[in-house]
C-alpha cells in the first residue's frame, strides 16, 4: 500500500508511458514551467497588438499622403487654368491691338512683344493638362 503512495493519484504517466512517482515530479519543479508560459503569453500578447495596430498607422499615412498629393495636384492645376486664362486674355488683347494697328504700323511699334505672349517650356504642361480635363469633362 505505501508503494502506491509514491506514484500520482490521477494516473499520470512520463514520457515512457510508467506511472509518475510524485515526490520527483509537480510542485515547485513544474513551476518554472508556469512562469515561462504566463511570459510567454504576454509576449504573445503583446505583438498581436502591434500586428493589428501597423495597418492602421499605415492607412492613415496612405491617407494623408493622397490627400497632401491631391491637394498638390489641385494647386498646380489652378495654377495652370490661371496660367491659360491670362494668356487667353492676352492674346485677345493682342487681337484687339492688330485689329486697331494701321496699316503702315511694324509690329516692333507695338507696346508688348509676341515673345511675351508665349507660353515658356515650363507652363506647357500645365496647358496640356488643362486640355486633357477639358477634354476629359466635355
Amino acid at each position: 500500500m505505501e508503494a502506491k503512495a509514491d506514484y500520482t493519484q490521477d494516473d499520470t504517466v512520463d514520457f515512457r508511458g510508467q506511472p509518475v512517482v510524485s515526490s520527483k515530479t509537480g510542485k515547485w519543479k513544474a513551476c518554472a514551467f508556469l512562469v515561462d508560459i504566463v511570459s510567454s503569453v504576454r509576449n504573445v500578447n503583446n505583438w498581436s497588438e502591434s500586428v493589428w495596430i501597423m495597418p492602421i498607422l499605415g492607412a492613415y499615412t496612405f491617407t494623408l499622403s493622397s490627400l497632401v498629393y491631391v491637394l498638390a495636384r489641385v494647386q498646380q492645376m489652378s495654377h495652370s487654368i490661371s496660367f491659360v486664362k491670362s494668356n487667353v486674355s492676352s492674346l485677345y488683347a493682342s487681337s484687339k491691338l492688330t485689329e486697331e494697328m494701321s496699316v503702315g504700323q511694324t509690329l516692333e511699334e507695338l507696346p508688348f512683344t509676341f515673345a511675351s505672349l508665349s507660353p515658356s517650356p515650363h507652363h506647357l504642361h500645365h496647358i496640356l493638362y488643362f486640355f486633357i480635363i477639358t477634354e476629359i469633362l466635355n
